[in-house]
């Protein structure tokens, strides 16, 4: 009689043995006791490892052919006992940073010792194999991420055991956005204007706004400010060519109707919005800076940095656009 192993694990699929004649009973015995672990298929004797009871494992497993004893011996071990579930998952303090940190907790049997931990964290990223856990059971890793984007991780553990047993379990799916960053959104350019002739409405005689990203007032690298005190907002559309008026010309016009306004989101704005953007978005929205506003003259174009094809355009009232800058998203 031969068989292919001599050391299985209880999870192994069942091993095929050679015997001679081969019509031959065969029997397995642990200490004289038979136990039930050999079976037939096509004519083919089978060993089948899981159907050997917990207590005889590590213990030499003989056999018999026709009653006869044979020198073959088995022994089948234990499969490691594991469980894993995802815990917190952390972004941290730099809102420039995407990348989130996942806690993997880990449990296992008390009296587990001699385990090899190995993590595939389903990222593209080289396994990380451990002997031993913290002493919380929780295992970290951080995943690299694209601002505002969702993206879903299938994690595996697998755990070997000093025998050479292993068991493999799948992690619920991991599903994870990028962290709203400032680079997104630091330098995006803000185009609001009254183009004369070509947008709908009347002249825009005292129209003074202010635009705001997430409540946040958005000055820009250059905010106007009106020594007369008239101009109350950073977006001056007013070409009544009275005090009132910035003779806010679009580049190459001197005279006329049409005004122009342009604000790039500084350094500092940007960080100050991305923190109120746990999910990525920024509400940007246009509010009357007078007691009364003409509405519907304001032209509006949102650049992301340089680009040269806006990411919004229209006219805006009000809380007027909720989009991710890293994605262009909107909702």
């Amino acid at each position: 009689m031969a068989l292919p192993e001599s050391r299985i694990c209880q999870n192994d699929a069942p091993v095929a043995i050679t015997i001679l004649p081969l019509d031959g009973q065969v029997k397995a015995f642990v200490n004289g006791t038979q136990i039930p672990a050999v079976t037939q298929s096509g004519g083919q004797n089978f060993f089948d490892p899981s159907l050997v009871n917990a207590t005889y494992f590590g213990q030499a497993i003989t056999f018999t052919v026709n009653d006869d004893a044979v020198e073959a011996q088995l022994m089948v071990y234990a499969q490691p006992s594991v469980s894993v579930t995802t815990g917190n998952i952390a972004y941290g303090t730099d809102t420039s940073d995407p990348d989130a940190t996942v806690d993997f907790h880990v449990t296992v049997p008390n009296n587990s010792t001699g385990l090899t931990y190995t993590f595939n964290f389903g990222d593209g990223t080289p396994p990380l194999s451990l002997t031993a856990l913290p002493s919380n059971g929780i295992v970290q890793h951080k995943y690299n991420l694209v601002a505002g984007q969702e993206d879903v991780f299938n994690p595996t553990l697998t755990v070997t055991n000093g025998n050479g047993c292993s068991k493999t379990v799948a992690v619920a799916p991991v599903k994870i956005k990028g962290q709203m960053t400032v680079v997104c959104l630091n330098g995006m350019r803000v185009v609001i204007q009254y183009r004369d002739g070509i947008d709908p409405g009347h002249t825009c005689n005292d129209a003074s706004f202010n635009l705001k990203g997430n409540g946040i007032l958005i000055q820009g690298a250059t905010p106007y400010n009106d020594p007369k005190g008239i101009i109350k907002g950073n977006i001056h559309l007013s070409n009544t060519l009275q005090s009132q008026d910035a003779k806010n010309y679009p580049s190459g016009v001197t005279t006329g109707y049409s005004r122009y306004n342009e604000i790039a989101i500084t350094q500092t704005e940007a960080q100050q919005i991305a923190l109120l953007s746990p999910d990525g978005f920024v509400k940007f929205s246009l509010e009357c800076a007078l007691g009364y506003c003409h509405t519907g003259v304001a032209f509006t174009q949102i650049f992301l940095a340089n680009a040269p094809t806006p990411i919004y355009s229209g006219y805006p009232n009000g809380n007027f656009l909720e989009i991710n800058p890293c994605t262009g998203v909107t909702r």
